[in-house]
């Protein structure tokens, strides 16, 4: 008999077919003979077809055929994959925030901490020491670890400030005093200035003169050399400045320099008054060279021009005082003394004071 549902011939005694595996519900039927009608033909269902296809081995079970409804349930997997892949992505996307949340944290938290500790010794003034806990050792080794680290600029920022007072006042209190400075500090201040910003011509020549004023406290003949080539540096890069060519007269008046020549001295003293005519120590420099060669009146002239700078400054009151007892001018030099005792601040000068009056009759 012939399937009425895909056609295809099976035994007579068949309750299913074969190929579309649908019962057989017609009567027995025969093979048509050639004279016979054709059978009708009945077209599959897209259904059946679909279920037909995807047996590899003939007839499928009915016991094991989905049915219409269970096949329009399976969800197609393309569907199901692009579901997992968008959680997965979204977690990932968390994860990385997350990440980046921390490492913005953790880094900020070190910025602080390295701040805090900058800004703690800065204003406990520990420039340079104790050795790991001072200023610049807590910079270097930031520097050592994050060399492009953004705090590292900003800690830059607050040194030059803070040191550059420092220097700034150091240098102006040599200005109008003279001496009255620890070099070694002044040394490492411009010395850590300029290794913060080696393009500043400023801070190369501050360090230059710095160095340079250190060696001639030093006073030890060779000391003088490198001296000499120090200031030289700083009035090359800092043209007329007063203070680098006071310093390289400095050391053409020493007697222990191997440069020692009191007319070179004297020109470059002169020079140093002629750049700066309200720089006081340009002319008792002057003066000394004068008074050594005996040239009273001239010495004189320039510890006058001095005092007229600096009125309540002992020191030129003195040294006029005694310029006018070698002159035997006994009234001017008891004036002088009277009027350096008025500003001297020092117990031991005041009482030496004291006692040069009394003495001149």
């Amino acid at each position: 008999m012939f399937c009425p549902a895909c056609g295809k011939e099976n035994p007579n005694d068949a309750k299913f077919c074969r190929k579309c595996g649908k019962p057989i519900i017609s009567s027995i039927a025969t093979k048509p003979s050639s004279s016979s009608p054709e059978p009708m033909t009945v077209q599959p269902k897209l259904k059946d077809t679909l279920t037909s296809q995807t047996s590899s081995a003939g007839a499928i079970p009915v016991n094991q055929q989905l049915s219409s409804r269970e096949f329009e349930a399976v969800e197609p997997k393309g569907k199901k994959a692009h579901g997992i892949f968008a959680a997965v992505a979204v977690v990932s996307v968390i994860l990385i925030l997350a990440a980046l949340g921390y490492f913005a944290y953790d880094k900020l938290i070190i910025q602080k901490r390295f701040m805090g500790k900058i800004d703690k010794a800065l204003a406990e003034n520990k420039f340079f020491s104790p050795a790991g806990d001072n200023v610049v050792d807590i910079f270097k080794t930031k520097k050592a670890e994050s060399p492009q680290s953004d705090d590292l600029k900003e800690a830059a920022a607050k040194i030059r400030m803070e040191f550059g007072q420092v220097g700034d006042a150091a240098f102006q209190r040599f200005y109008s005093e003279s001496d009255d400075n620890d070099w070694e500090n002044v040394i490492n201040i411009y010395t850590f200035l300029y290794d913060l910003d080696p393009s500043s011509q400023e801070m190369q020549a501050r360090m230059e003169f710095a160095i340079a004023h250190g060696l001639i406290k030093k006073g030890r003949r060779e000391n003088f050399i490198d001296a000499l080539s120090k200031y030289q540096k700083a009035l090359q890069l800092k043209p007329h400045w007063v203070l680098a060519i006071n310093g390289i007269a400095k050391v053409y008046v020493r007697k222990n320099s191997p440069y020692y020549n009191k007319i070179e001295a004297l020109n470059w003293y002169h020079r140093a008054s002629e750049v700066d005519p309200n720089f006081p120590w340009a002319y008792t420099n002057i003066a000394a060279i004068y008074a050594e060669d005996r040239q009273w009146n001239m010495a004189e002239q320039a510890l006058v021009k001095a005092l007229n700078l600096k009125q309540d400054r002992p020191s030129i009151l003195v040294e006029l005082g005694a310029l006018c007892e070698k002159q035997e001018k006994k009234l001017d030099a008891k004036n002088y003394y009277q009027e350096a005792l008025k500003f001297e601040k020092n117990p031991e000068k005041i009482n030496w004071l004291q006692n040069k009056i009394s003495s001149i009759q």
